[in-house]
């Protein structure tokens, strides 16, 4: 089952919104499927679709789409913007950024467990390397919110915080409905760098009596 509606701050992908002018593939053609069910959300002003990473071997194509009136106009246009996929034959939301006019009930990619795609190492680094700043502030954060995300994914989202500073990634994962569920991710957390001093004790008030510490340093 989906979690409520997902929406990203400006803050958090501000800078996704500033880079799109440039998007890895220009000239990937949209897909009738995913131009459809845009065009179906009734975005206001809506400016393009664009494909920003299409894994044709997986059958897994992450887009955007372009919208709203112009901000910050003096400084250089930018504009509105979700973020979605299609995976096979579903399609969905993933979050928005710096968002005016977001549907009243936009309709959110639906994951369910079994979605392997979505939770590779390779098709994670594919992304990364493609949209870096997407994957960081999109595609991560949004699977470290999903209740139907493996365990192991979870895992592998919390290490990959050991060696950054995405504060707002770790709170995605604890905000997981299900995260209790899973205490050796919460471990992880409750031993992170200084930098998640708060995210770390939140993990460790979860853990309660589980917390089985940090070890030496």
């Amino acid at each position: 089952m989906r979690m409520p509606a997902l929406r990203f701050g400006a803050v958090l992908l501000l800078a996704v919104a500033a880079c799109k002018g440039d998007p890895v593939n220009p000239v990937t053609p949209v897909p009738a499927a995913i131009r459809a069910f845009v065009e179906s959300e009734n975005l206001p002003l809506l400016r393009n679709i664009t494909v920003d990473v299409a894994i044709s071997e997986r059958d897994l194509v992450l887009f955007s789409a372009e919208y709203g009136e112009g901000q910050d106009c003096p400084s250089g246009c930018f504009y509105s913007l979700g973020f979605g996929i299609a995976y096979g034959a579903a399609i969905g939301w993933t979050g928005f950024a710096y968002s005016r006019g977001v549907p009243a009930a936009p309709i959110l990619y639906d994951v369910q467990p079994d979605d392997a795609a979505l939770f590779e190492a390779g098709v994670w680094s594919r992304i990364e390397a493609e949209q870096a700043l997407q994957f960081w502030r999109v595609w991560l954060p949004f699977l470290a919110a999903e209740p139907d995300t493996p365990g192991e994914a979870l895992q592998r989202i919390a290490m990959l915080l050991q060696t950054t500073s995405e504060t707002a990634l770790a709170t995605s994962l604890l905000a997981n409905p299900r995260i209790t569920a899973h205490p050796d991710v919460l471990q992880i957390l409750a031993c992170l760098p200084d930098t998640y001093a708060l995210q770390r004790q939140q993990a460790r008030d979860l853990l309660g009596p589980a917390f089985t510490g940090c070890g030496a340093p």
